[in-house]
Parts: structure tokens; sequence; C-alpha cells
């Protein structure tokens, strides 16, 4: 599959090019719909994007100005840094600012939601309590969290990778084992990859791991000291940053060089939009993917064919129909 007229060598387990512009599109439209609460301090109900958009339509009239004010200036902030001052990490100041100004003007008492309590401490190592008993009737759960967990994680890789990158996938699986491990050693919930903190990440200029240890160096620091400063930072300014992120995600210019190089590149794209929106992010792959292999077969099944012909001052044989057009605009 190529994208503008640009070949594209895919390997066996790579999404092609419209598959991926409309994921991330999709993703992106999910990411700004589970934020609509945030944003505007409606009490949003839903765990995909359909319904968490029919429940904020159904409860406007709870809207909070509030949160919609804060939420605005800081997507107003974050744009402006963006054209502006591209060195600025904005998210990063967007909190900053967003904290103090909440602390110094006391906007949570004037209905802005704010994150508030933060828990202390740090969690306890120890093994998991598990009998052989239980062992039999984790396996096939275990399982089945290991393939969506994996195939989410590569997913997400794939569909941030950058240009220059190579993604493996054994080190992918890895990596994944040994945070799982992790994990568990410490009580806590399976993992995997996010792509709303990805997306993130790279708004605020993440280029290596040392972005990794710096969010958990962050973290550290949150539990044991920071948690006074950040009990102030208002919720809609963290909706905000996800959804600034969010549009750098929809590629408008993809879509419409999909438009004019192939139709139906076009609509494996959209296709891909519409599963991740209809199914969620994880399945909804599969429709374009399907669309994608369907047309395949409809084009092998119906091979183009030419007239091959001597064209003036090139050399080799030619498609006719390719310089029909050009001579007959000519007067030949």
């Amino acid at each position: 599959m190529s994208s503008a007229g640009q070949p594209r060598r895919e390997s066996g387990y790579e999404l092609s090019r419209p598959v991926l512009v409309g994921y991330l599109a999709g993703v992106a439209l999910i990411m700004i719909a589970g934020q609509l609460g945030r944003l505007t301090g409606v009490r949003v109900t839903g765990e995909t994007f359909i319904p968490q958009v029919v429940s904020f339509a159904g409860r406007l009239a709870q809207v909070n100005p509030g949160d919609v004010v804060m939420a605005a200036a800081v997507l107003v902030f974050l744009f402006t840094a963006q054209s502006r001052w591209p060195r600025l990490p904005g998210p990063l100041a967007a909190v900053l600012l967003s904290t103090a100004v909440c602390a110094i003007f006391g906007l949570g008492r004037h209905g802005v939601a704010l994150v508030g309590h933060i828990p202390a401490g740090l969690p306890a190592p120890g093994l998991p309590k598990v009998h052989l008993s239980d062992v039999r009737e984790l396996i096939l759960p275990a399982l089945g969290v290991l393939l969506v967990a994996f195939s989410d994680d590569v997913l997400t890789a794939r569909a941030f990778e950058r240009g220059g990158e190579s993604i493996e996938a054994n080190q992918e699986l890895l990596a994944l084992g040994v945070s799982n491990a992790g994990a568990g050693l410490l009580h806590g919930f399976p993992i995997s990859s996010s792509g709303s903190r990805t997306a993130i990440g790279l708004a605020a200029g993440a280029h290596t791991q040392a972005y990794s240890l710096t969010a958990l160096a962050s973290i550290l620091g949150v539990l044991l000291f920071a948690r006074p400063v950040l009990a102030s930072f208002p919720e809609a300014a963290l909706g905000a940053i996800v959804v600034y992120a969010a549009v750098r995600l929809i590629d408008v210019q993809a879509f419409r060089r999909l438009a004019a190089f192939r139709r139906s590149e076009s609509v494996l794209a959209l296709a891909a939009c519409a599963g991740v929106l209809v199914f969620d992010i994880l399945y909804g792959v599969v429709t374009p993917v399907g669309l994608s292999v369907a047309e395949l077969l409809w084009r092998v099944g119906r091979p183009h064919d030419a007239i091959q012909g001597l064209v003036p001052g090139l050399a080799g044989m030619h498609d006719v129909d390719d310089y029909v057009p050009l001579a007959v605009r000519a007067g030949e």
C-alpha cells in the first residue's frame, strides 16, 4: 500500500499508511471524548466513544463555566506556545501556570474542579498470595490479558513510530513481561501501552527513554514531597493537555493526500477511524485490515492491462494510455 504516490515497504506485522492515519485519528477522537467531563465539569458516563458523546450531549445543562474557561485558556496557551515558542515545554508550563493561578486566586472555592488529595507513600513489594488452585483458574485469563496487552503495545508502537526508528516486537514483549512482573511484585494492575500518554509525551518533546525516567522521578517526587502542590492542579487543565496532544495526532493533510492519490486508500483511512470509534482502539483495527485485504483481492482479480508503445524521447516501451492525452494536447 502506498501513500501520496510514494511506495512504502511493509514488514509482515506493519500496518499500511492509510490504516495508521485513520487509526491515529480514531485514537485522538477517543482521547477527546474521554476528557469531555474534565473540560466542562459534566458528569460523563460510558467507557467507549459513542456512549461518552451521547452521555455528554444529554447533560449539557450541567456545564461548569469555570472549568470551560480554564480549559479554553490552557488550550490557547498550548497552541500559542507551539507556534511561537516551539522549544518551550508547553504542557509542563501549562501545569505549573494553571496550578499557580488556582492556588493564588483560590479558584477551587469558586467551582473549578481540582485534582485534590493525592495518596502518599510507596507500595510495599512482596510476592502475591496465590495458591495452586488459583493458578489453574488464572491461566486462561492471563493468556487473554497477554494477547490483548501485547497486541495493543505493538500496535501503539507502530502507530507512533517516527522516521529512523525500528520497533522490535521481541523486545517489546520482553519489556512488557518485565514491567508486569514488577507490577505484580508491587501489587499493581496488569499494564500495557497507552496511546494518550504516548501522545502527551511526544507533544512535550520526548525523544528517548530519558522521558520515562523523568516521569518516574516526577511520580516519586509527587508521592513523597509535592502532593500539596499538585492538589491545586485543575482537572480542566489536565483535560486540555490531553486534548492538545490528541489534536496533534489528526493528520488532515494525510487524509487529503490519500484522497488525491487513490480514493480507496482514503476509504481505508476513514474505515480505520470509524472502526476504532465503534469497536474501541484494539478491535477497531480489524475493520480496515479486512477492507484492505478485500481491496487487494479485488485489484488482483481485475489486473490492469496495458498496450505498450514507443514514446519519442524516452527509452524503452511504455503504456500508451499514460502518454496519449499528452500527445492529443500537443496536436500529434
